[in-house]
């Protein structure tokens, strides 16, 4: 009954009531296009530094985060992938050796992170390097030789597809050491960090260099259907490898530059929320309110013929009730078409963002899409509606703390 009276007074004055689901359903769309936005922007960002190397997950020797070094290996790699395959939502698992050298050509000379791998494991989707081949091709398993380097690099050092290149490094105990390589291609991914300090080799050739078994590898790189089930993962791939020579660690702890970039950006994201459900609730406060003023002779009438006072207050939130489906209503149907467009097609800021801007070596992409999901969604509509019936808690104890005589004085 309570909730029939309700409805029927939100429509005694309709105009108020429609700019009232206006301003909640547009706070909505506020907040729903730009967590969808973040949250579109953080899952590339992070998937991209995660095909740099170390994976939403890394299997690595214990301390080597602390301080990596290519005497701290993990062993049995093959029978870890075996164990990891039976797990669901591991899209993959690739073996990676991953460590500084020096690379040098007759005409110039410099540092470098290599990182090893087996090209018949890798696809674009593992490795970030590939998707930016502009010159040449991946090495095959067949070629020892080849490496592959950034167009940053290429240019320093002024070598080209098929010419030779030294590098050195130390081995796993600690002995200095060197390999001759042939460019066989050359990737261009438009930052700066990755293109001038990256290079790509074959893995076995660096175990046979390093003095690995052929079991043996710094890490194993595991990628996920989604990164956030990474903390979820690594607790029970802990618990369940019982092994004390190795460690799980997320992409958090091996990318916390990444970590710390999302952290601090999405933290700006929720205080705009806040500050949209702030202004969303002082508007429904303002409207229930006033609504509770002009009918203080109505609500004195009552009063004086029998309703209690809880029934009052209850009416007034009955109200806020309605306010708040309602308005998250008409704030998915105004979303509806701009999330549909930002979703499909999204919106090239190509001009606005330079192209050496990236966060730990992965490029913003200029392109931003709003792929909103289903736990911010909820988290949204959910904390709208809290935060209307908490509107309509003051104006509802005011209505049930009305004198029933001198209201209906009231004109």
């Amino acid at each position: 009954m309570l909730f029939k009276m309700a409805f029927r007074n939100l429509r005694k004055n309709k105009r108020r009531t429609w700019i009232t689901l206006f301003s909640i359903g547009f706070g909505l769309l506020l907040a729903m296009t730009f967590t969808g936005i973040g949250d579109s922007g953080y899952t590339k960002m992070i998937n991209g530094a995660a095909r740099l190397g170390s994976g939403h997950l890394s299997i690595v020797p214990s301390g080597y985060i602390e301080t990596p070094a290519l005497d701290k290996t993990i062993q049995d790699t093959e029978e870890k992938i075996a164990l990891l395959k039976k797990y669901d939502h591991i899209d993959a698992c690739v073996v990676r050796i991953q460590g500084q050298a020096m690379v040098a050509t007759p005409r110039d000379s410099g540092g470098a992170t290599f990182v090893a791998l087996d090209p018949g494991t890798e696809t674009s989707d593992t490795a970030y390097f590939l998707e930016y081949i502009k010159e040449g091709k991946l090495f095959d398993r067949d070629d020892t030789f080849g490496i592959v380097i950034g167009r940053t690099m290429s240019d320093r050092l002024k070598v080209g597809i098929g010419e030779k290149i030294v590098y050195t490094t130390t081995d796993k105990h600690g002995e200095i050491t060197s390999g001759l390589a042939r460019v066989s291609g050359i990737f261009e991914s438009g930052s700066k960090e990755v293109d001038g300090y990256f290079i790509i080799l074959p893995l076995n050739r660096m175990r046979d260099l390093l003095g690995y078994n052929n079991d043996e590898a710094t890490l194993l790189a595991i990628f996920l259907d989604d990164h956030h089930r990474s903390e979820h993962l690594k607790n029970r791939l802990q618990s369940e490898m019982n092994d004390s020579s190795c460690e799980v660690t997320t992409w958090r702890e091996t990318m916390p530059d990444m970590a710390s970039f999302v952290a601090l950006d999405s933290s700006m994201n929720y205080l705009f929320q806040i500050i949209i459900f702030l202004l969303i609730a002082a508007g429904i406060l303002n409207t229930i309110l006033m609504s509770v003023l002009e009918r203080t002779r109505e609500l004195g009438i009552m009063l004086a013929i029998g309703m209690s006072p809880v029934r009052v207050v209850g009416l007034i939130m009955a109200e806020a009730f309605w306010l708040g489906i309602l308005g998250i209503v008409s704030g998915i149907i105004i979303t509806a078409p701009l999330y549909y467009y930002l979703h499909i097609f999204g919106i090239d800021f190509s001009g606005l963002i330079h192209e050496d801007t990236d966060v730990a070596g992965v490029v913003f992409d200029s392109i931003i899409y709003n792929d909103l999901r289903l736990e911010s969604f909820l988290f949204i509509i959910t904390g709208a509606f809290i935060i209307t019936l908490l509107s309509g808690i003051y104006p509802a104890w005011k209505a049930g703390r009305l004198a029933p005589v001198e209201s209906i004085k009231t004109i």
